[in-house]
């Protein structure tokens, strides 16, 4: 059981300092002059015969003061600066779309005695008015739901898979805990179609941020041509559903065996396929789930787990010059600074857009950071 990763919501703010003192003296770079009538001033000396202004260039100097001498002069005010501008960036927003299988079995408990069903269980861990995820997570995740049975398969074709649908939308709780709440279960396990399904919505997402598929299901799957087959070959059909939604739309698939009554190695290879992990690497994680915690930890470890690291910024980044800026993130008080092109660091992924890598990027994931990146003002262009 892969280690739980909590993530609270959090708000990354993007402070680019660009202000630079480009102002120069009125008359040279001593703070030297002359008045109306020629004589010499050196600096300016209020009327009250106040301390003389001065400034390290840099500095942003203010001009105007009344000098008091043998006649008078105003110096002319020309204050110049680079400017200076906050400019926000966000993290890219995951789409995760909750597959939850309907199928008979799910009324099954859990192998503790006592506990209560399956079906529950996961209901419990995602829509619970207090706890659920998607009730905690809805704003920094675009939700969506399917929940997937058939009634004997291919009997009816054009109701196999038969799927209670949800869109994928940020601040969705509403909308998917009604149809959740009032659905019951069916018989069968049309994983394969169901996945296809579920992808072909999701590539239609055009917002930017990981698409994602949560599988949550307690047996191996059947498909719509034989509800009563659950061989080695139908397992194989399932693992390349999902395999093609990671190589033709960049979807990603986590599972979760609910109950522990699946085939481990198939749901190793589905975790390997949905995750695009190769044969020979090592495996890709994948959750067994025997109790109402440990399905819990699961949901929590996965949903939060893909939170993005990539953050779009509201300005543009000046080629070349991105080495100049600084890096940063802040937590429990302790900031934490980072170096371009290190593999706990950042990245430049476009002019508009870096990215927090390693453990820089599991350090957003695990809790409330705030991170900043600081510019010279040469190094950025604000976008309005």
């Amino acid at each position: 059981m892969a280690d739980t990763i909590k993530i609270i919501p959090f708000v990354i703010f993007l402070s680019l300092l660009l202000a630079t003192a480009c102002g120069d003296d009125v008359n040279n770079d001593n703070g030297e002059g002359t008045d109306s009538n020629g004589d010499s001033i050196s600096g300016s000396t209020d009327s009250s015969g106040g301390d003389s202004d001065s400034f390290t260039p840099g500095d942003t100097a203010t001009f105007g003061d009344t000098a008091t001498h043998s006649g008078s002069a105003t110096d002319s005010e020309s204050e110049e600066t680079c400017g200076s501008a906050d400019v926000d960036f966000t993290s890219q927003i995951p789409t995760v779309v909750l597959l939850i299988d309907r199928s008979g079995s799910m009324d099954q408990p859990f192998p503790q005695q006592g506990d209560p069903q399956r079906w529950d269980v996961v209901k419990e861990a995602l829509i619970n008015p207090d706890s659920g995820l998607v009730k905690q997570l809805q704003s920094d995740v675009r939700f969506g739901l399917s929940l997937y049975s058939s009634e004997g398969g291919g009997i009816v074709p054009d109701e196999c898979p038969i799927l209670i649908n949800v869109d994928p939308a940020l601040d969705n709780y509403s909308a998917i805990f009604t149809p959740y709440d009032d659905a019951g279960l069916s018989i069968d396990t049309p994983t394969t179609e169901s996945i296809q399904a579920v992808a072909a919505t999701l590539a239609t997402v055009t917002d930017p941020g990981p698409k994602v598929i949560v599988l949550a299901t307690d047996g191996d799957p059947d498909t719509c041509a034989d509800a009563d087959d659950h061989s080695a070959a139908t397992q194989a059909k399932a693992e390349a559903a999902v395999a093609d939604a990671y190589a033709t739309h960049g979807i990603t698939t986590f599972v979760i065996s609910v109950g522990g009554d699946t085939t481990p190695s198939h749901m190793q290879r589905m975790a390997n396929a949905g995750q695009g992990v190769a044969d020979g690497e090592p495996d890709a994680p994948w959750w067994e789930a025997t109790d109402a915690q440990g399905l819990a930890d699961a949901f929590d470890t996965i949903i939060n787990g893909v939170r993005s690291c990539v953050m779009d910024l509201d300005g543009e980044m000046v080629a070349g010059k991105e080495g100049d800026c600084a890096v940063a993130y802040e937590s429990a008080g302790q900031t934490t600074a980072l170096t371009m092109g290190d593999a706990n660091g950042w990245r430049v992924n476009s002019a508009t857009q870096i990215e927090l890598l390693g453990t820089a990027c599991e350090a957003i994931k695990s809790g409330e950071v705030t991170a900043s990146v600081k510019c010279p003002c040469d190094a950025v262009i604000s976008v309005e």
